[in-house]
């Protein structure tokens, strides 16, 4: 702690010069929202589109959010450390999604199949 005095001081002194300036920004004042109210927001999901429409994400969505995580097939070179990014628990060695996980991947490339150890990771994300 006594290592950040000097430059917590000068940081506060910057400010306050600033302040004094009149340099910062425009003051806001919020006009959208309560912002002291705490009660949870109702989102709408998009309509589903046509079954056969490979856009059709509404299947993919949670009404309360969902979280979505670009992966790259170099990611899978180290699966463990991919399973942790992802936010997965080990159980018995094994990654195990729980509410912390990210929902959905999206893959811009797709794996080769006879790449056995890319089609276990995913295969064990899937589980």
């Amino acid at each position: 702690p006594e290592l950040e005095m000097e430059p917590c001081s000068r940081l506060a002194l910057l400010g306050a010069e600033a302040t004094d300036m009149g340099m910062g920004t425009s003051p806001f004042t919020e006009t959208h929202r309560d912002f002291k109210s705490f009660e949870k927001r109702k989102g709408a999901l998009k309509e589903a589109e046509d079954e056969e429409s490979p856009y059709d994400v509404s299947k993919a969505l949670h009404r309360d959010g969902s979280v979505m995580t670009v992966v790259d097939l170099k990611d899978f070179e180290n699966p463990d450390l991919l399973y942790r990014e992802l936010g997965c628990k080990f159980v018995l060695g094994l990654p195990f999604k729980d509410i912390a996980t990210s929902d959905s991947i999206i893959m811009n490339e797709l794996p080769d199949p006879s790449d056995a150890q890319t089609m276990l990771a995913l295969r064990r994300l899937q589980e």
